[in-house]
């Protein structure tokens, strides 16, 4: 019974804001897994978990920026990680390499970003990749993808033959893999 006394009364468990904790439990898959990447131990990444939501539950740890939260949550156990590790007497060459970290940051960044985010980063590689293409090829594709006309349409109304026009659609689709292919390898080598 004395024990309930030292319960505090709803609302009265800390400054921190309930909203981030429950993000930050949504949240505990991935950067578990993340904080597994840099301490190689299970039960070491699952206690700076732990201590991620005291801190966010105590309001020692605030997120200003809602929409950043996952960067923001991930920046914040990278930072415990390492102090963990260093003061447990973990020498800094046993510590993963900064680009690996910095290389699975990006993925889990990429992983956790919502189906929106997902689609406005697609939807603009998309728009640069066709900008890209030479001006016959971004008409062929505008009359055939955007104006729903069929190759046998587009030929007749550019004056070429079916399988010119077929055969510039193919070359239009290779340089949008291209392009896609080498911007997203860029982004990994920036990552």
């Amino acid at each position: 019974m004395a024990a309930a006394k030292n319960i505090p009364p709803s609302g009265a468990q800390g400054s921190g804001s309930p909203d981030a904790l429950r993000k930050l439990l949504a949240e505990r898959a991935v950067l578990t897994a993340f904080l597994l990447t840099m301490v190689r131990d299970l039960a070491l990444a699952e206690q700076i978990f732990q201590d991620l939501c005291v801190a966010v539950t105590e309001g020692r740890e605030r997120c200003d920026d809602p929409g950043a939260f996952g960067r923001w949550a991930r920046d914040l156990a990278r930072r415990r990680a390492f102090a963990t590790l260093r003061a447990r007497g973990i020498d800094a060459a046993d510590l993963p390499q900064t680009q690996l970290v910095d290389r699975v940051e990006a993925i889990v960044a990429e992983l956790s970003a919502t189906p929106a985010e997902r689609w406005q980063k697609r939807k603009a590689a998309l728009r640069d990749a066709l900008h890209a293409l030479p001006v016959h090829l971004r008409q062929v594709v505008d009359l055939r993808y955007v104006q729903n006309l069929s190759v046998a349409e587009i030929a007749e109304r550019l004056g070429h033959e079916t399988r010119h026009v077929a055969a510039a659609l193919e070359r239009a689709r290779a340089h949008l893999e291209q392009s896609l292919f080498e911007r997203r390898g860029r982004a990994e080598a920036d990552a």
